[in-house]
């Protein structure tokens, strides 16, 4: 039997690592970290928003981002009121 507290209980619930002995399909950033829905995520590349004229900016803060639940490798974000998907090699946690 194992006991495991609150915290790291609602942590793994949250990532789906509790189904499948952690093999789950984490939404990792570029150093590694787990990134979660809600999370505040910081850009570590400019690039161009395809399909608009709007560009991203080296170290630009998105709050409140969202996971795309069928590929581990994007997330979406929001850049002047248009959602936009952006890929996790590309950002880090804020405070990260």
């Amino acid at each position: 039997m194992m006991y495991v507290e609150d915290e790291m209980l609602a942590s793994a619930i949250a990532t789906e690592d509790h189904w499948g002995g952690g093999s789950g399909n984490l939404h990792k950033n570029s150093n590694g970290n787990i990134v979660t829905n809600g999370n505040t995520i910081v850009l570590i590349k400019s690039f161009d928003v395809k399909g608009s004229t709007e560009d991203t900016r080296l170290r630009i803060m998105k709050k409140n981002v969202r996971l795309v639940a069928n590929d581990a490798q994007c997330i979406e974000g929001e850049i002047k009121n248009q959602r936009i998907v952006i890929l996790t090699k590309y950002l880090r946690n804020q405070g990260a």
